[in-house]
């Protein structure tokens, strides 16, 4: 039987590094940041091991039309009413590669050293899927000549009168697909209070299952409604995953500020409502090492996670804008 050569072992032992992480990395990205922390905490991460080509979401927008109060020899209607339709999203890719130079190789000699080596190349990629999937959080999905997972900018539209097209359904042919949009009423120390009422109300429509259960926004319109809120405030230190974080609500629901929030936004969601769907088989799945072309045994991993930002139900969802 041949002996593995030394590429061969370094592979496995990088290979073996990662594995023997992968679960406590893929918790550790979303955990990064409160808002995805807060996110997967409410059921908001959910796997789909469909492998169809596209995220068919079942959408129920009408009422069964047979229901009616019935007296004696009354009959029930038989009619079939349409209520159903399915909003279709694209598989998005994202992945990032883990490069290793022969030279590098060459120097770290020891096994501990590569061990030691692969652990810090690991965290660099860990912490950096972290950023670029908060930064996507927040823009419309057009990123990258569109590769990008949907984003808040495209399923909780600031603008939802206009034209656009999301889940393959479009929002101005039907109305029951936008989401809730209000902007700010005036000066956030008179206002802000009764706009988030007014909003989070008009996102539920009186449904108990629908009232939003996360707030995302800025760190100025976070700190604004501190100040507006001072002296009854609840200010929590609570784990969530492996990091704390202090975290303020409003009517118990957690108000998460973001940097990649657009300015003067809050979003109002209902994890039940919007979330990331994720294939389990490519869930931060690591590729075969592979020797870089015109290098000298150079090695490159890339390590792929595919999904997407999904909502089943847009009029769930608000966002108040103009928050000053």
């Amino acid at each position: 039987m041949a002996v593995p050569n030394r590429t061969e072992v370094l592979d496995d032992l990088y290979t073996t590094t990662w594995n023997n992480r992968a679960v406590a990395v893929i918790d550790q990205i979303f955990n990064a940041w409160a808002g995805f922390a807060e996110i997967k905490k409410l059921g908001g991460i959910k796997l789909n091991g469909t492998g169809g080509r596209y995220l068919e979401i079942p959408l129920a927008y009408a009422k069964n039309e047979t229901v009616t109060s019935i007296g004696k020899g009354d009959t029930v209607s038989l009619s079939d009413t349409s209520f159903m339709t399915v909003a279709q999203f694209e598989w998005k890719f994202v992945a990032g590669s883990i490069v290793r130079y022969f030279t590098d190789d060459a120097k770290n000699k020891s096994v501990q050293q590569h061990i030691n080596w692969a652990n810090q190349k690991i965290d660099n990629l860990k912490n950096s899927l972290s950023d670029a999937f908060e930064v996507m959080l927040f823009a419309d999905g057009s990123g990258n000549d569109s590769k990008d997972i949907e984003g808040l900018g495209n399923l909780v539209d600031v603008t939802p009168d206009i034209a656009r097209t999301v889940g393959n359904i479009a929002q101005t042919t039907y109305t029951w697909w936008k989401n809730r949009q209000k902007t700010a009423t005036g000066a956030a120390s008179v206002y802000l209070l009764s706009d988030m009422r007014n909003l989070a109300n008009t996102c539920s429509e009186g449904i108990t299952r629908s009232f939003p259960n996360l707030l995302l926004t800025t760190q100025t319109v976070s700190e604004l409604y501190d100040d507006e809120v001072l002296e009854q405030r609840q200010i929590v230190n609570q784990s969530t995953g492996d990091a704390d974080f202090t975290k303020t609500y409003w009517k118990g629901i957690p108000i998460v500020w973001s940097a990649q929030c657009p300015s003067g936004r809050m979003y109002f969601l209902n994890t039940a409502h919007i979330g990331l769907n994720v294939d389990p088989d490519i869930n931060f799945m690591s590729t075969a090492w592979k020797t870089i072309p015109n290098q000298v045994e150079d090695r490159v991993q890339q390590i792929v996670w595919k999904g997407n930002l999904i909502t089943n139900r847009r009029k769930s969802l608000g966002v108040l804008s103009s928050i000053a």
